[in-house]
C-alpha cells in the first residue's frame, strides 16, 4: 500500500506542475496522510520510482483513482470499493512548465 499511495502522490504532485524533489516530498507527505503509522521519506520515495518507474522504461506501474461512476470496474473484494487502481502501463507525460516556448514560422 505505501508503494502505491507514494505512486499515486508522486504522480498527482507532477500533474500539477511541481518538479521532481517537490513531487517527491509531496508523495512522501502523502503516504504519512493516508497510511497513519507507515514511515516513509522522500529517501523511500526514490526507491520506490526506482523500483516500480525505472528511467530506461517507458512502462510500469501506474496508480489512479477508481472513478466513481465507473460500472464495469469487477476486480476486487464483493462490497468493498477499491481505494487506488494500480496498473501496468506507459507512463504519464507531465508538460514542462519551466520549457522556452516554441516559436512557429510560417512564410
Amino acid at each position: 500500500m505505501r508503494e502505491a499511495y507514494a505512486l499515486y502522490g508522486y504522480n498527482e504532485a507532477m500533474k500539477a506542475g511541481e518538479k521532481h524533489d517537490e513531487a517527491v516530498r509531496q508523495a512522501a507527505s502523502h503516504v504519512r496522510e493516508n497510511l497513519p503509522g507507515i514511515p516513509c521519506s522522500g529517501t523511500e520515495v526514490r526507491r520506490i520510482l526506482a523500483r516500480w518507474r525505472p528511467r530506461n522504461s517507458p512502462f510500469g506501474w501506474v496508480v489512479s483513482k477508481p472513478d466513481p461512476e465507473d460500472k464495469a470496474l469487477t476486480l476486487g473484494l464483493p462490497g468493498i470499493k477499491p481505494l487506488l487502481l494500480v496498473a501496468w502501463g506507459r507512463y504519464p507525460t507531465y508538460s514542462r512548465h519551466n520549457a522556452a516556448a516554441t516559436i512557429v514560422r510560417t512564410g
